[in-house]
């Protein structure tokens, strides 16, 4: 999981500051996630195709 914004400001010099795409599910959708949960990973490098 990445950093808030203001935890990210707060980093050690040096240390990466990157704060990534993030991805909001509803409870109503969770059943009829899945290829959206898929597709957000492979986008952020997590998931390889």
């Amino acid at each position: 999981m990445n950093p808030s914004p203001a935890q990210a400001q707060r980093a050690p010099a040096g240390q990466t500051r990157r704060i990534g795409e993030g991805l909001a599910v509803q409870g109503e959708g969770v059943q009829d996630a899945g290829p959206d949960i898929k597709s957000w990973l492979q986008r952020t490098g997590l998931l390889k195709s």
